[in-house]
């Protein structure tokens, strides 16, 4: 497969001039199949192609959001209304394509028009069944388990994404999880200022936001770590979730393509863009194993991912109150009862005594883990949780 980070590419055509930002190529992220060929479809500057539509979705969640804070009079319902049904045209290669908001059929013949299979425009409707709006821009790779949104062009206030790492989009008929890498997009533009690189440069962003996700995301992350980075990242858990992301990345990554891909750019991701310091360090390591160790490692990982299964689990069991006057319970029934406002649940129980202890076990049993798997001295006076 050709190697999304040193392939140059071809130049973009005199449609520039024409269509504001079109040109043949992939200056703006074309399809690689694998075998380095690239798709005809034209190269798009999307904010700009795409600015008639998101302002229009701009100009409905302000009535939105205004009507669910302060109310509103049937005026106002009206002119939601219009601004569901505005006609809106956007500029293609091929032309000009026209929609509506409230028409997603024709929204998708838009898209198509505009972007090819890269562009999707997702919608949800809110428990006030008023529509809310996600659009994106997707790389898809065959050899991926997930798709990637390696661009958010337009997201609704309000718009439920349980867990910011991934989005649910329709996809041939079925809701499929997408790694979501966008919120990485403006750290990563800040990573390649940094070395004079233009910031701007599309390409150079979608290329790096791949490589990350191909080799490293897709493995780390997934969707049934979703309770426990949640609460990870509501009880002040921070070794638990680097524990979890490093064994997943050890026993379902490709460690030998990962070392390949792994240089100065990647390195300086997991320190400055989205610090994590124990798959920074595991990738430093992988450098200097040779072929027998680095197959060791899957096998080393499966114990201690089992272990630290088990640690979770007490912690899930340990006895919570939710008021003072109330029975204590085990802690996972109260976690699954307030699934929507954990932030809430946290604040209430993390400083009861149980719950305490139980997740300074949890945090101190995923750095023993993360030692071993780096083949770090324990520290001082560290016991294993067993």
């Amino acid at each position: 497969m050709a190697n999304p980070t040193t392939d140059q590419g071809r130049g973009a055509s005199g449609w520039n001039d024409a269509y504001q930002g079109y040109g043949y190529g992939r200056d703006y992220g074309g399809y690689d199949y694998g075998d380095g060929y690239y798709s005809a479809h034209p190269a798009v500057d999307f904010t700009v192609a795409l600015s008639p539509l998101i302002e229009q979705l701009r100009a409905y969640d302000a009535l939105r959001m205004r009507l669910q804070r302060e109310g509103g009079e049937w005026a106002d319902l009206r002119q939601m209304a219009q601004a569901l049904n505005r006609r809106i045209m956007c500029r293609s290669p091929y032309g000009e394509s026209y929609a509506c908001l409230s028409n997603q059929s024709a929204l998708r013949a838009m898209l198509l028009d505009v972007g090819g299979a890269r562009l999707h425009l997702q919608v949800r409707l809110l428990d006030t069944r008023m529509p809310v709006y996600y659009l994106g821009r997707l790389h898809r790779d065959y050899w991926a388990e997930y798709g990637l949104i390696v661009e958010d062009l337009y997201l609704s206030p309000g718009y439920p994404l349980t867990d910011d790492r991934f989005a649910k989009l329709m996809d041939a008929g079925h809701e499929t999880f997408f790694l979501r890498l966008s919120p990485f997009r403006q750290g990563v533009s800040a990573l390649f200022a940094d070395r004079g690189i233009r910031p701007n440069d599309s390409r150079r962003l979608d290329d790096l936001l791949y490589l990350l996700g191909r080799h490293i995301f897709q493995a780390a992350w997934h969707e049934d770590q979703r309770l426990g980075v949640m609460l990870a990242t509501h009880f002040g858990l921070p070794q638990f979730r680097q524990a979890v992301e490093l064994l997943y990345l050890c026993l379902s990554g490709e460690l030998c393509e990962l070392r390949s891909a792994v240089d100065e750019q990647v390195l300086r991701f997991f320190e400055q863009v989205y610090p994590q310091p124990a798959i920074g360090d595991f990738l430093i390591m992988l450098q200097r194993l040779n072929g027998g160790e680095l197959n060791d490692i899957p096998q080393r990982a499966q114990p201690l991912f089992a272990r630290l299964a088990k640690t979770f689990s007490r912690f899930l069991n340990r006895p919570a109150q939710w008021a003072p006057a109330s029975r204590a319970i085990p802690l996972y029934k109260l976690v699954f009862a307030n699934y929507s406002r954990l932030p809430l649940l946290a604040a209430a129980l993390g400083q009861q005594g149980d719950v305490k202890e139980a997740a300074a076990q949890l945090n101190e049993d995923a750095r023993q883990i993360i030692n071993q798997i780096l083949h770090r001295e324990p520290t001082a006076g560290a016991t294993a949780a067993e």
